[in-house]
């Protein structure tokens, strides 16, 4: 696992859009995106981390916003509000990769 503030200084991080499936309603999630593995206990006050899935079928595709995953691990991502994720985790429409700011 990875330091965030490390890997925020080394260019790591992306930022992208998420559109997301929340109670039946597309909705926009802002987030910063790692190809590896975040340490929580890294990460400073007020942000949030969650773990991208891939499908079962696509390892390029992803399927699911997880609190935790350790099976189809596609990219952790760190968001600046809480997420309430249901078991089944939240559904992913599209992701997009947004110029840094």
């Amino acid at each position: 696992m990875l330091d965030y503030t490390k890997t925020k200084t080394l260019g790591s991080l992306k930022n992208i859009l998420i559109t997301a499936i929340i109670d039946g309603k597309e909705t926009d999630i802002k987030a910063e995106m790692s190809d590896y593995r975040i340490s929580s206990d890294t990460l400073p006050e007020n942000k949030y981390l969650y773990t991208v899935q891939h499908s079962e079928d696509d390892d390029s595709y992803p399927e699911r916003i997880m609190n935790n995953a350790f099976v189809n691990f596609m990219s952790d991502i760190i968001t600046d509000k809480p997420l309430d994720i249901p078991i089944e985790g939240i559904e992913i429409k599209d992701i997009k990769y947004i110029r840094n700011e």
